[in-house]
């Protein structure tokens, strides 16, 4: 494991200036004009106009039932503005129900009037309470307007020596990311690090998604939530990651390779990342077991020939054979096969 990194203020101060080039402007009275979108706020007499990222185009055009892809082949600017301002008065007063989201002159996204921002150290701080004497496992980082950061704690660790003839020590954190502007579901993530060889693994953990998403209460309550969901998911590292990571070390597959095979092509994974994970089978002696299979997933993530865009998904796939992992139910004509409780994908989990 690389050395964790601690939680300073410095840190949560750069964490929160990055997210303060967005401001948020209540509105009162919106109109288009010149493409633009002119905003009368709240409890203002005078008007601000703004350019609209796209992805504030998109939010906007929905919310007002006005089909973008229509405009899109309209070259009259003013036949444009005329279908804007249409669909802006028939949703009437209910358009004051929304926030802008502004970054200098650009209008970057639209959120709901009762949505509260939080600062990430905020953010950070509830979710540290989770975890006593927690460090940050890397350095947390912004994305657009996505935070995210992973938290690791001293004691959250396994040695599986007594179940493998080597010794296999397993290191666990909590992974976090919200969006700022509340345009997305905070998640929460379950890692699981194999110390003997760097691979890693993780699976979703979600709690409740609606909470989170329609973001009315007030920003104690919110944080509130943050600190309860990191201690479930911390209860579900010990409750139920690790318990199956065991589990998995001690179940044989007749034909693990028949297995592997069937995954990699049941979730449209190419043949070069398919012979990553062929390669990664066969580089370690780990008996033909569930844990043997799972491992060759995160092992051919952590191959510097993956490309990047299936790192996640091969560390997702492993985390999911192993939490999602039942029984190996026999079949009479073509043998055993692999049982898992839910279906492996790369769609995000909501909290």
């Amino acid at each position: 494991m690389e050395p964790t990194v601690a939680i300073t203020p410095e840190i949560l101060d750069r964490l929160d200036d990055e997210l303060l080039q967005y401001s948020f402007l209540q509105i009162h009275d919106m109109a288009y004009a010149d493409g633009k979108i002119v905003i009368t706020p709240e409890h203002e007499t005078g008007c601000q106009e703004f350019h609209m990222e796209p992805d504030a185009a998109e939010y906007l055009a929905s919310f007002v039932g006005l089909p973008l892809t229509y405009i899109a082949e309209i070259d009259d600017p003013a036949v444009i503005s005329t279908l804007w301002n249409d669909g802006i008065r028939k949703r009437g007063q209910d358009i004051d129900v929304l926030k802008a989201v502004v970054r200098g002159k650009y209008i970057s996204g639209f959120t709901m009037r009762s949505f509260h921002p939080l600062r990430p150290s905020a953010v950070v701080n509830a979710c540290r309470e989770g975890i006593a004497h927690c460090e940050f496992e890397r350095q947390p980082y912004v994305h657009g307007k996505n935070v995210e950061f992973v938290l690791a704690g001293p004691d959250l660790y396994e040695d599986f020596s007594t179940t493998l003839p080597a010794t296999d020590i397993h290191y666990f954190s909590v992974g976090v990311e919200f969006n700022y502007t509340g345009e997305d579901y905070p998640t929460m993530r379950a890692y699981g690090h194999r110390n003997a060889c760097g691979n890693s693994m993780y699976s979703p953990y979600g709690v409740g998604g609606k909470q989170f998403r329609i973001f009315t209460s007030e920003p104690g309550q919110v944080l509130a939530k943050f600190t309860e969901c990191t201690r479930q998911v911390v209860e579900f590292i010990r409750g139920t990651l690790i318990p199956k990571i065991r589990a998995t070390m001690e179940a044989h597959i007749p034909d693990t390779a028949r297995e592997i095979a069937g995954i990699t092509k049941k979730y449209g994974l190419p043949e070069a990342v398919e012979a990553l994970v062929f390669e990664a089978y066969q580089a370690e002696d780990l008996g033909g077991t569930v844990y043997h299979m799972a491992n060759s997933f995160s092992r051919a993530a952590n191959n510097d020939r993956c490309p990047p865009l299936f790192v996640q998904k091969l560390q997702r796939m492993a985390g999911e054979i192993t939490v999602r992992y039942e029984a190996l139910e026999m079949d009479k004509e073509n043998g055993s096969e692999l049982v898992l409780g839910e279906t492996i994908d790369d769609n995000r989990k909501p909290i």
